[in-house]
């Protein structure tokens, strides 16, 4: 038998599928809650149209469940993994550390949490938690972000039936200036005599994103096979597509400073390395709070400030659309106007 019940929360009621054969029992959280005026038991109640369309949603769960509960012989499905090393090893796979800081956040809020607890309140309150921890309010869009795409990947996988937290309003980033370096700046940390081979390999890497505007997962990845007749090619990870970047004389300088000792060009990048490059920066005296990807800013603006196309720049960057590729315009715009008031 599978029936649809409810538990009660904070803010309302959370639905889900009691399943139950000859003593043994399972639930399924659905991910979906309701108000506290509608469960769906107390008919008296006015009902609010979003409560009918999430009742009506998980009324249709329920039939289908019933419908699988009878094909598969009345079968108590195997149990979910465990929420936490599903997760973790997800956030491995995406191979950012965003995903692995929005998971210590989330452990930090509820230590113990399992697919069932998952529901609409949990990811409100989240987001309510992160903004007590003096984030702005970019990082946190990051980081609910970043879990709504972990927990997307237990939807398809069947742990949960929906991800709650994609029908939470997720708070909009801050509008921020856009960092980039100058051609003196890039100068300056290309003269940096760094401490050790990982300052060095971040510190070439950053180089090369300033020269080609790849991104800091596909520079990670980079292999030397991805390298012949003067040109770049490789599949980004962040959209799947191909990219072809042609080499300049500057970034065959910081190619010829690599060792060919691994199939990647740089071996072992960390992906934790904020704090690392901004303390380069610092040595080189560069006065400015970059992360990596200011290199791709900075290889993008300099780019446009010279002349070139944004068409052209927006499918160097990999871009889908020229939209994305639009601010840089703006920059360059403001970059050339105060070189004509130095005059």
């Amino acid at each position: 038998m599978v029936s649809l019940r409810s538990k009660k929360t904070t803010k309302g009621y959370s639905l889900y599928l009691d399943f139950y054969f000859r003593g043994k029992r399972d639930f399924e959280f659905l991910g979906i809650s309701v108000s506290r005026n509608y469960t769906g038991k107390n008919k008296t109640r006015i009902a609010s149209d979003s409560d009918r369309q999430k009742m009506a949603l998980a009324n249709k769960i329920l039939l289908k469940r019933q419908l699988e509960f009878i094909d598969s012989g009345y079968k108590i499905k195997a149990k979910t993994p465990d929420f936490w090393e599903f997760m973790e090893k997800e956030a491995e796979n995406k191979n950012h550390y965003t995903y692995k800081a929005a998971l210590k956040l989330l452990k930090s809020f509820i230590p113990e949490l399992r697919f069932r607890d998952i529901n609409e309140n949990m990811a409100s309150e989240f987001q309510a938690y992160l903004k007590t921890k003096n984030l702005t309010n970019t990082s946190i869009h990051h980081y609910v972000n970043r879990i709504k795409i972990l927990i997307n990947s237990a939807v398809k996988l069947n742990y949960v039936h929906s991800n709650p937290f994609s029908q939470i309003k997720i708070v909009k980033q801050d509008t921020q200036k856009l960092t980039f370096l100058t051609h003196e700046e890039i100068e300056l940390i290309k003269n940096l005599v760094p401490a050790n081979k990982t300052q060095n390999d971040l510190r070439l890497a950053f180089l090369l994103g300033c020269y080609t505007g790849m991104r800091f997962s596909d520079i990670q990845l980079l292999e030397w096979s991805s390298i012949r007749d003067n040109l770049i090619s490789f599949t980004q990870k962040k959209t799947g597509g191909m990219n072809y970047i042609p080499i300049s004389e500057k970034a065959q300088w910081v190619l010829d400073q690599c060792d060919r000792i691994s199939t990647y060009v740089f071996e072992k990048l960390p992906s934790l390395n904020a704090e690392i490059i901004r303390n380069l920066a610092s040595q080189a005296g560069v006065k400015k709070n970059i992360t990596f990807h200011v290199s791709r800013h900075t290889f993008a603006t300099l780019a446009i400030s010279a002349g070139a196309d944004i068409y052209t720049v927006s499918k160097l960057l990999g871009h889908s659309s020229i939209n994305s590729t639009q601010i840089y315009a703006h920059v360059a715009d403001n970059v050339k106007k105060n070189i004509v008031n130095l005059l």
